[in-house]
Order: C-alpha cells, then structure tokens, then sequence
C-alpha cells in the first residue's frame, strides 16, 4: 500500500483500531491479574497482547497528535510543517506496516487455539 492509501485506510477506520485498542488494554490488565497462575506459554501470550495494544497505542496518539496540531496550527499545518508531517506520515507508514503483521499473526486459527489451551492449562 501507498503511504496516501494507508492515510486513508488508518482514517477510515479510525474507531475500530481505537476500540480494538481499548479492548486490548482491558485484556491485558486482566491477564496480568492471572500471571502467577500460569507458566511461560500464559507469559508469551500476555507479552503479545502487550504488544497489540502497543502499536494500536501509537497509532492512536499519533492521531491525537495530528488532530492537536490541526487545533493549533488549523487545518493547513501540513503546509507549513511539512518536515513534521512527512516524520508523523512516516510512522504511520512503519505503525501500520507492524500492524498488519501483528493481524495477520493473531488471527491465524493455529495461534488462537495455543492462545486458549494457554489459558485453559493452568499450573
């Protein structure tokens, strides 16, 4: 994808990654409540929800930061700062790269099923 088609795709569907985002926080603090019951597979799943939330968390501030700096500096800042517009286009660019690994990952049915005997197998 071009870096205009991942702008649009991440505008697009800004709710979901925000609500995917909120849901993997709250699964996480919930895992953690469970860690000592658990052995190293439990930890390796907790550490990949961690990071779900992670690069959703980024994504996420970067467009706060973009809807703050529209506030400031109004609607053409991307004009007038273009050094910082290309850095915040770039991470996005590299965010949403990591992002569709990370999917692609967690929602084959091989990795989901380890995730539940994980979860199911306790110490």
């Amino acid at each position: 994808m071009t870096k205009l088609q991942i702008e649009q795709s991440l505008d697009s569907n800004y709710e979901v990654l925000h609500s995917l985002r909120k849901q993997a926080k709250r699964l996480r603090s919930q895992m953690e409540l469970f860690t000592e019951f658990y052995g190293s597979n439990y930890a390796e799943h907790l550490t990949e929800v961690k990071n779900v939330q992670n690069i959703l968390g980024e994504i996420y501030n970067s467009d706060v930061l973009e809807d703050w700096l529209i506030d400031v500096f109004g609607k053409d800042f991307t004009e007038n700062l273009p050094t910082l517009t290309n850095l915040l286009v770039d991470k996005r660019h590299q965010l949403w790269q990591q992002w569709v690994l990370t999917r692609k990952h967690h929602t084959q049915s091989d990795k989901r099923n380890q995730m539940y005997l994980a979860i199911l197998h306790q110490l």
